[in-house]
């Protein structure tokens, strides 16, 4: 494998605001890795590049989120999906497991490439961060932290779905190697590790972009209320704001606990879903989205999202889907596969009421009431972690110690979706728990590319398929890993 390309998508700086403003830059070709890593607004662009590449179409922009992974978890009928590309790739190829079909690999080939190329570029940025003067940067340390602490989560982060995608889940017991864990640049030549080492690697990655992250983000923890981390604040430069769009303390801590559950390590994910359950409880920063708010353009429900990724393309290539007429003026589109079944009759549930439309077209894409700041967010608002995750992952990590401390949690989800009438006191059995945690995962996660996954992690067959076979969890490794 080859980890040689030097800044190649990481000099434009993403910055979060409606006018979508850019620093006047030169151009790429004209730029030193010297040049670039002189200056604190340089390590700033760089940082912000990576965030940019990771939200585009190939990645959590559509394939990761509501694209690949939302087709490989049965959450769409096929029969309405345009035949243009990507369509066929999967209505013919991903929805029926056929990882030969002609052309599929260009899909998993591209999250691979643009995943690892990302990388690339965190661990550049890692290498001169980590040995930078603190007087390059505005805010001294505290700032230099901030760098090397969130380009080592996403380092993290990409690698951690790398191995979700094209490994086996721990759960298993695997044995052998499956895909690199790239912790240095230029990287000529990486070794193939196993699941347990690329998650010993995840979890200690995760670990210590806590701490430094912690460094910025405890010096004024109300930039993380709603009001300030999607919105930005006061502050002169817009780098140090959005933090909803970045990884903050408690997105980082949020993907740390996902991690742990993911290696079957259960003490230490409720561990860490009970430190952002208690700051939740302490500051409401991540309380559940109003009905008022969600019929003025919040269909995201992005008030509970600890952190979500930024494009203002994702309504163009949400259209390219799903307003599309065939050649006898058929629409086509993405369909919602079991509604009924999914949501039982629960029609009261926000979930449904709002994210669905008539016909059974997930709405979460769709362009949104652009007349308002909250339509005007929601629509270019890439879900990446929300508290509901954390609560699911706590109610699982504490059954079997306390079933009406885990029932609690699934409620706190249940209500904040307009659930209130659900009874689960009679629950004992922790497989029936599980059930019901599991349907109600499967509402709020679809457009969200975690269903897939939460099936992977408990070994479980998809819904809907026939005749399962446990190798559809994994995808193959690109052949070429020429990056």
């Amino acid at each position: 494998m080859k980890m040689n390309r030097l800044l190649l998508i990481c000099i434009l700086p993403v910055l979060f605001s409606a006018c979508n403003n850019w620093l006047d830059v030169q151009p790429e070709e004209q730029i030193s890795e010297d040049e670039v890593f002189s200056t604190g607004n340089g390590y700033r662009n760089v940082l912000n590049g990576v965030y940019k590449s990771l939200s585009g179409v190939n990645m959590y922009g559509r394939e990761m989120t509501w694209g690949l992974m939302d087709v490989l978890a049965q959450c769409y009928n096929v029969q309405k999906i345009p035949s243009d590309y990507p369509g066929r790739q999967y209505s013919e190829g991903a929805a029926f497991y056929d990882y030969e079909y002609t052309d599929f690999h260009k899909l998993p080939q591209a999250i691979w490439e643009e995943g690892y190329n990302a990388v690339a570029n965190c661990n550049n940025l890692i290498a001169h961060a980590r040995h930078a003067d603190p007087d390059l940067f505005e805010l001294k340390e505290s700032e230099r932290a901030l760098l090397e602490g969130e380009a080592l989560a996403l380092r993290a982060f990409i690698q951690f779905d790398m191995l979700r995608i094209f490994a086996p889940a721990p759960v298993t017991s695997p044995k052998g190697t499956y895909i690199p864990y790239i912790k240095s640049y230029p990287e000529v030549l990486s070794v193939k590790l196993s699941v347990e080492e690329c998650m010993e690697n995840v979890i200690r990655d995760l670990e210590d972009a806590r701490k430094l992250v912690y460094k910025y983000d405890s010096i004024d923890i109300s930039k993380l209320r709603i009001a300030e981390r999607f919105s930005g604040g006061v502050s002169s430069s817009r780098f140090f704001e959005y933090r909803g769009f970045r990884m903050n303390y408690y997105a980082v801590s949020g993907i740390l606990a996902r991690a742990y559950l993911y290696n079957n390590q259960p003490n230490e994910a409720y561990k860490i879903a009970k430190e952002i359950i208690d700051f939740q409880n302490s500051t409401k920063y991540y309380n559940f989205t109003s009905a008022s708010k969600i019929v003025n353009g919040n269909l995201k429900f992005y008030d509970d999202i600890l952190c979500g990724f930024y494009s203002t393309k994702l309504t163009d290539w949400d259209k390219a889907l799903n307003d599309v007429l065939s050649a006898n003026g058929e629409q086509l589109f993405m369909e919602v596969k079991e509604v009924d079944n999914l949501f039982n009759g629960e029609t009261d549930d926000y979930r449904k009421r709002y994210q669905l439309s008539a016909v059974n077209r997930l709405m979460k894409y769709a362009y949104q009431n652009n007349a308002t700041s909250e339509g005007i967010l929601s629509s270019n608002l890439i879900p990446i972690i929300r508290m509901s995750e954390i609560y699911y992952i706590a109610a699982e990590t504490c059954f079997d110690k306390d079933p009406s401390e885990a029932i609690d949690y699934l409620m706190q989800v249940k209500k904040g979706r307009n659930l209130r009438n659900v009874d689960l006191s009679g629950i004992t059995l922790k497989s029936d728990f599980m059930d019901r945690l599991i349907s109600d995962a499967r509402r709020e996660f679809l457009g969200e590319g975690q269903i897939f996954f939460m099936f992977k992690r408990l070994n479980q067959s998809v819904p809907t398929v026939n005749n399962w076979k446990p190798e559809y969890f994994i995808l193959d490794v690109p052949d070429s890993e020429n990056i």
